[in-house]
């Protein structure tokens, strides 16, 4: 019996740990989705508050989901940090009880884009998650503490660093790992367009009459006598069909009109240039922005400029930098999805991302006449997220290793034997 509760305990704290962990690592890696999905709560609710709180929001949240997981899963501070999980998590719980009542937004963004839940889903996950933490807290949880009292606390302070500095990478530049469906080897020729075997939106047709001043609706098997006269006709959608991968994505030129498969079935190379709001965009590194228009104008490459920003503002930017480049209009959601920049430049060839690069990113194009190389592999690229993914887990393990091997005095040990060695040698 004493076994079986240990395994429970075992599983529930590996269960719980590992959700919080990847809830905070997900947050981390891309605070400004975080931010944008902070933001969408607040204005469905009707509040209004500065840029900062949400930014400083966004790394907050990330850092305690993530050390609550690491503590969780370590057995670090073990009763304490069970009872601030259990502060935490119930509010959340009937908070994500009302989302899915209501649902005020679609998606609740608990694991950012790396894992996209429906509000009912999210609820229960947290249901199953509060369960498994009353199990930890009333008597189930014999496990034993896997640090001391100093090497836990550094652990701790170790589990806390980690995520800031995820976040404070993608805030100077890119998301290290890209979850969106705008990510580097990615077709948006196919990912904004349906398969011919989709499903199509569904309807049935109810059909307005009036006779005598009463109003009834009919189907279309069931239709009035001539002396009702017809007013009006209205479709209800019974079935949702199938949507793309990438929605909204139409690029907008004043004079040309939709130029989106245009930009997508070039062969050449493209470069879009993605300022959501000129008015906010850091213009720090401008200098390399501008060589990269200069570079795309003498070797022919198409300059886009996609921005919901005021037509007179696009003007003074262009003219202020000296920018060659379409300009488009393009959905403001839909262009912060594409890059967590502003502005961020992104090179496309055949409707294919090659790359994206924050401004501080953006190459310094010398002024030569080099085309750019072949496109890339994406399968390649694709295999990289679980590169940079893996890297990432060693970084942050390894530490964690050493002070784990300092409680329980292996890393004594293995001093001491490598000192036996090294003196050996030298005998010899």
């Amino acid at each position: 019996m004493h076994r079986l509760k240990e395994i429970g305990a075992w599983l529930c704290r590996l269960v719980l740990g590992g959700l919080f962990l990847f809830s905070g690592v997900s947050k981390a890696i891309d605070p400004m989705g975080t931010v944008y999905k902070l933001q969408d709560y607040f204005l469905s609710f009707g509040w209004s508050w500065p840029d900062f709180f949400f930014h400083a929001a966004a790394v907050g949240l990330s850092a305690f989901e993530f050390l609550l997981g690491g503590l969780l899963l370590l057995t670090i501070w073990k009763r304490p940090v069970l009872i601030i999980t259990s502060v935490f998590l119930l509010p959340m719980t009937l908070f994500t009880l009302y989302l899915a009542l209501y649902n005020p937004v679609s998606d609740c963004g608990c694991f950012g884009d790396a894992w996209m839940l429906t509000n009912w889903q999210t609820f229960f996950k947290n249901v199953v998650a509060c369960l498994m933490l009353a199990y930890l807290l009333f008597g189930g949880d014999t496990q034993q503490r896997l640090f001391g009292k100093r090497t836990g606390r550094w652990s701790a302070y170790w589990i806390l660093l980690f995520p800031m500095l995820l976040s404070l990478h993608a805030y100077v530049r890119l998301p290290m790992v890209d979850f969106r469906p705008y990510s580097i080897g990615t077709d948006l020729r196919v990912q904004t367009q349906l398969p011919a075997t989709a499903l199509q939106d569904s309807f049935v047709y109810r059909f307005i009459y009036e006779r005598n001043g009463e109003r009834r609706e009919f189907s279309p098997d069931t239709m009035p006598s001539s002396d009702w006269i017809f007013v009006d006709r209205e479709a209800v959608l019974v079935r949702k069909g199938d949507v793309p991968e990438i929605e909204g994505f139409q690029l907008l030129h004043a004079d040309w009109g939709d130029v989106t498969q245009e930009v997508l079935s070039d062969t050449s190379f493209v470069f879009l240039l993605i300022a959501p709001d000129l008015l906010g965009a850091n213009r720090s590194y401008m200098d390399r922005i501008v060589r990269s228009s200069q570079y795309a104008r003498r070797m022919n490459y198409p300059y886009y400029l996609l921005t919901m920003s005021d037509p007179v503002m696009v003007d003074e930017f262009l003219y202020e930098y000296d920018v060659t480049a379409q300009v488009c209009s393009l959905d403001e959601r839909t262009l912060k999805t594409m890059i967590r920049a502003n502005p961020g430049l992104m090179l496309l060839k055949d409707g294919v991302v090659q790359k994206k690069w924050a401004s501080i990113e953006v190459p310094m194009f010398e002024d030569n006449d080099i085309p750019l190389t072949d496109p890339l592999d994406a399968s390649v690229e694709s295999s990289e997220k679980y590169r940079v993914s893996g890297l990432l887990g060693l970084f942050f393990s390894f530490p964690l290793l050493l002070l784990y091997l300092m409680h329980t005095g292996q890393l004594i040990r293995l001093k001491m034997r490598y000192k036996r060695i090294k003196t050996t040698n030298i005998n010899h």
